[in-house]
């Protein structure tokens, strides 16, 4: 069912917007409970499940977990796309540096979350601190890659959906997203 919503999204996007190359990210925060007894799925039946959205989808297939999960395995099913929350669970996914800057270097684009979603969170963080999460994030990778790898392989986004407050506050989160981002740009890969 999954894979034919994919589809289906894929084609929407083609069709209204008349884009040629897509990207759909399946959000999928339970792989955080894989292998847990919580959630008694095998590897190999998310493995498969994995493959039949790839198999329907022709542009990008993206994933976005917004908890720590086993980055190794979301890694190695070969994503275009990994999103997640940065501003809560960097210190982890960094633990698989070695399969990341490979993902990257095989043309895997990562979305650092870094932009608190929830409005509570949101509120106590100044623009200043989100630039310096994402400084130590660059200086970590960029210990094991090249600068312009990680400049061209990331994007900026926020820790998950915006799923409460008013809409005043949801522009508010997507333009500290968009105003980190834009300070990120204006200093390139340094």
């Amino acid at each position: 069912m999954i894979a034919l919503e994919s589809r289906w999204c894929e084609e929407a996007m083609m069709k209204i917007s008349g884009v040629k190359e897509t990207l759909v990210v399946v959000n999928e925060p339970y792989l955080a409970s894989l292998g847990s007894s919580v959630v008694p799925l095998r590897q190999e039946l998310v493995t498969a499940g994995w493959e039949d959205i790839a198999g329907m989808v022709e542009g990008g297939l993206g994933i976005h977990c917004c908890s720590n999960t086993d980055w190794s395995y979301v890694i190695s099913l070969d994503p275009s796309f990994i999103s997640f929350d940065a501003f809560l669970c960097a210190r982890e996914f960094l633990l698989y540096m070695d399969e990341l800057v490979a993902f990257m270097e095989r043309g895997g684009v990562i979305a650092w979350g870094l932009v608190p979603a929830q409005v509570a969170e949101f509120s106590q963080v100044s623009q200043e601190d989100l630039y310096q999460k994402y400084s130590d994030i660059r200086k970590q990778v960029t210990a094991h890659c090249s600068p312009d790898l990680f400049f061209r392989q990331s994007v900026i986004t926020p820790t998950c959906g915006i799923q409460s407050g008013s809409p005043g506050e949801a522009v508010a989160i997507m333009g500290a997203a968009a105003a980190l981002s834009a300070r990120v740009r204006e200093e390139g890969t340094g």
